[in-house]
């Protein structure tokens, strides 16, 4: 099983929005909805959810809004696997999967 595969739907479309702008600074909503197949309601949504993630972040990322073309804004070094981490750490599935591991079994 893949790490990735511990986060919800939605936080897995804000992580590959995500790796877009890293590759890209300026993308389009529409190349985002193309290539992830969602509506522009729901890019708002992810990223909405992407940007309180990257809240630890706010002194070296900004992501924001340029009529219909997303950005970010890198003011320091922040590689793609500190998001990441960010995301996992806060996810229900991988804090449950750490506890199993650590103590090998799970009291509700």
């Amino acid at each position: 099983m893949e790490l990735f595969h511990l986060l919800e739907k939605n936080e897995q479309r804000q992580i590959k929005i995500f790796q877009f702008l890293l590759k890209q600074p300026r993308v389009s909503e529409k190349e985002i909805s193309q290539r992830l197949k969602i509506d522009r309601s729901t890019i708002r949504e992810d990223v909405d959810g992407l940007s309180g993630h990257l809240m630890p972040f706010a002194d070296k990322l900004q992501v924001f809004y340029d009529d219909n073309q997303l950005l970010l804004h890198r003011l320091g070094n922040v590689s793609a696997s500190d998001i990441y981490y960010e995301y996992l750490k806060e996810s229900v599935k991988y804090i449950i999967l750490m506890n199993l591991l650590e103590h090998g079994s799970f009291q509700r």
